[in-house]
């Protein structure tokens, strides 16, 4: 796991990728780089319940107070893993 100034870093360097990434990913794109990780830190294990809808239907249901802290709650890691994904990326085949 890199630590918290290496995703600094990253994120200073990757701003304009990583947005265009984030508003992929809410806007249903790409979902499948993030079913490990919310599968992880979801409740019980599982994939968020607003998870099914952003992948199908490319919008997120209409949002309740809990939805929209579940939401947030698992923006970190999200972005971790777009973070984590960019850096791969750009990273030199061996």
């Amino acid at each position: 796991m890199l630590a918290k100034e290496e995703l600094r870093a990253i994120l200073k360097e990757s701003l304009d990728t990583t947005i265009q990434e984030v508003n992929r990913a809410l806007n249903g794109e790409n979902t499948e780089q993030l079913v490990d990780v919310l599968t992880r830190v979801g409740q019980g294990g599982k994939l968020p319940k607003w998870y099914e809808q952003l992948r199908t239907q490319h919008t997120l249901p209409n949002l309740d107070g809990k939805t929209i802290g579940s939401v947030i709650e698992m923006g970190s890691p999200v972005l971790r893993v777009i973070i984590k994904s960019y850096e791969l990326s750009q990273s030199p085949t061996v």
